[in-house]
């Protein structure tokens, strides 16, 4: 844990501190509205926890397969990718102070989805629909049927922290035309506002988050060809 600086460069001195105390925790990471954190160890269960890394509460604690819990709106909802008796993955919404669960996808294999900050949609991707290609679904978290945003070799998409954007990869292509790209698409009416081109198969990057003002997207690249890596940004406006 540490302060986190008013510009990003390779000169900073981050003064970290350690939060955990496991061994294997830390897979996933999600802050939630309230200012808790999530955190995933390698058994596949998520604990709530203070930014310090104290008052440990672990969600869901008879489940014994949780891949992944983001926040969603404001107060204590999460949502949960559970894998149950069925070995299907699904996404829930658990309420983490009263316990209330409620199943919001019905799916062969829903991967991680996304909320919007209002917490009124819910974004997902869908890669075992009975085609072979994925698909990326709006529903609204109250219950309704899912509208299609985009399908293909899709990505998870990331709603942009003023909830009126996502952004996502994409793979067009085979063999040596193959060309990765991340898209930016409007949620209100599905119009795609950017592509960016990769230089890279999506292999050798991951983590696709959005920057604080909207403005930006960051990822990070595998330039080294060994476990170590290099954190890039790459612009969408300026």
């Amino acid at each position: 844990m540490g302060d986190s600086p008013a510009e990003l460069s390779d000169k900073i001195d981050w003064k970290l501190t350690p939060i955990s105390t496991q061994q294997a925790t830390g897979y996933g990471l999600s802050w939630t509205a309230t200012g808790k954190l999530l955190q995933k160890d390698a058994s596949w269960h998520i604990d709530e926890t203070a930014a310090d890394g104290s008052n440990r509460i672990r969600l869901m604690e008879n489940d014994s397969l949780l891949f992944s819990a983001m926040p969603c709106g404001i107060g204590n909802l999460v949502v949960v990718r559970r894998v149950l008796e069925d070995n299907k993955p699904n996404l829930w919404l658990l309420n983490t102070v009263s316990g209330e669960l409620k199943q919001l996808t019905f799916g062969i294999d829903v991967e991680k989805g996304d909320c919007t900050p209002d917490g009124k949609w819910l974004l997902y991707t869908e890669d075992a629909s009975g085609d072979g290609i994925g698909h990326i679904y709006k529903m609204p978290i109250a219950g309704g049927t899912p509208a299609e945003l985009a399908h293909g070799t899709s990505f998870t998409p990331l709603v942009s922290p003023e909830g009126k954007r996502i952004a996502y990869g994409k793979t067009e292509g085979q063999g040596v035309r193959t060309k990765s790209k991340i898209v930016v698409q409007r949620l209100e009416d599905g119009a795609i506002e950017k592509q960016i081109e990769m230089t890279a198969p999506f292999d050798d990057w991951h983590a696709l988050g959005w920057t604080p003002d909207g403005k930006a997207l960051s990822f990070v690249h595998n330039t080294t060809g060994s476990t170590r890596c290099r954190c890039q940004v790459a612009l969408l406006y300026r």
